[in-house]
């Protein structure tokens, strides 16, 4: 890859992360209740190993550290401005505001006892927040104790391809 940036293809984004929802589904056995809002219109100029490999990311991490039951909401969507975003919402014990803005460093971990336990690099923000800048976008995180959490992969206007409204063109 190097320092050019890895071909930019047109992604079928609700395809992707449909499979994706196959393959944690089959992993999770029905543990948690994992709910989908797609806008299926919207894809997105980019390199899809490395977008399955975020979006996945995100949603293994919402099935590894929410209890049991807990509602997992994965959408897909346009916001404002012609941005749209993946969202990985939980209902799980969320995380106090001391540590989101270090949740993207490398190995950083909120507890180490209970990630040990749940297994994980430690590097899978750092990897999200990395294929995000390589997309032009950023990834985002909200969460408060005993609420939940919300990973947000936003991606800038002119990445969207909207089939919905092809004279809304990504242009690169």
């Amino acid at each position: 890859q190097g320092h050019k940036e890895r071909a930019r293809k047109p992604v079928d984004v609700s395809l992707l992360i449909t499979q994706i929802l196959d393959d944690a589904r089959a992993i999770d056995l029905e543990a948690h209740d994992i709910r989908l809002d797609i806008d299926e219109h919207i894809n997105l100029l980019g390199n899809e190993s490395d977008l399955h490999s975020a979006f996945s990311n995100l949603l293994q991490n919402a099935i590894r550290y929410t209890p049991a039951n807990s509602i997992i909401q994965v959408s897909w969507k346009e916001r404002g401005k012609g941005h749209v975003r993946y969202m990985i919402e939980d209902n799980g014990p969320g995380i106090s505001a001391e540590h989101l803005p270090r949740l993207t460093e490398r190995f950083y971990r909120v507890d180490v006892g209970r990630s040990r336990d749940k297994g994980g690099t430690g590097l899978g923000l750092a990897i999200v927040r990395q294929i995000m800048k390589q997309h032009d976008g950023q990834l985002l995180i909200e969460s408060k104790p005993g609420i939940g959490s919300r990973f947000i992969c936003e991606f800038p206007k002119h990445l969207v391809l909207n089939r919905k409204y092809p004279q809304i063109r990504a242009v690169s």
